[in-house]
């Protein structure tokens, strides 16, 4: 399935998509692509997710001059997920993809993210602005955070973990965490580098 737009995507028009549970089959991938607006993703009805691609199928969206912002999850069986916003990116729903699927976030603003799991793939956030986490679960598998201000956590009192993974590379122009401290992120890795 691919989707492309000149005035954002929203409800299935050219001046947007809420996409409604938009389920493939049989390993096709998603490709939605809005040339000037914003990306806005929406659970069909309650319980579904936003997106999903079966078994390797992957998932694209990509707002070339806008926001993307997810309400439902979005989720591959085994597929690689890609999240490109030249504006804001916000993730409100999950996104999770199985096996060596991997996830690769990118906003050339603040980017918000909720909750991304991998059954084991790489997963590489990029926020041209602050990035703010929830939780990241790769599993055995590498993540990567970089942010032009800073990284910190959507719930800096809880007491939550907020990266799991094998290995954890983090670098931002501003503060790691919502101290002075140089990094202090919860975290369940083999190994971090901040």
């Amino acid at each position: 399935f691919f989707f492309q737009a000149e005035d954002g995507i929203r409800d299935y028009k050219v001046t947007g998509v809420q996409t409604c549970a938009l389920p493939i089959s049989n390993n096709g991938p998603v490709k939605l692509q809005s040339i000037a607006g914003d990306i806005v993703v929406n659970a069909g009805t309650a319980g579904t997710n936003g997106i999903s691609a079966n078994g390797t199928g992957d998932i694209l969206l990509q707002a070339l001059a806008g926001s993307i912002v997810t309400n439902g999850a979005i989720a591959s069986g085994t597929g690689d997920i890609f999240l490109d916003a030249s504006g804001v990116l916000t993730s409100n729903g999950a996104i999770q993809t199985g096996g060596n699927g991997t996830v690769y976030l990118s906003s050339g603003s603040n980017a918000v993210i909720q909750s991304v799991s991998t059954g084991g793939g790489d997963l590489q956030i990029l926020s041209g602005g602050t990035l703010t986490l929830g939780s990241i679960d790769a599993g055995t598998g590498r993540v990567y955070l970089q942010a032009t201000n800073d990284i910190q956590d959507s719930d800096p009192l809880g007491n939550s973990t907020n990266v799991t993974a094998s290995a954890l590379a983090m670098r931002a122009g501003g503060k790691i965490g919502s101290s002075d401290t140089r990094a202090s992120a919860n975290t369940k890795i083999g190994r971090a580098h901040a």
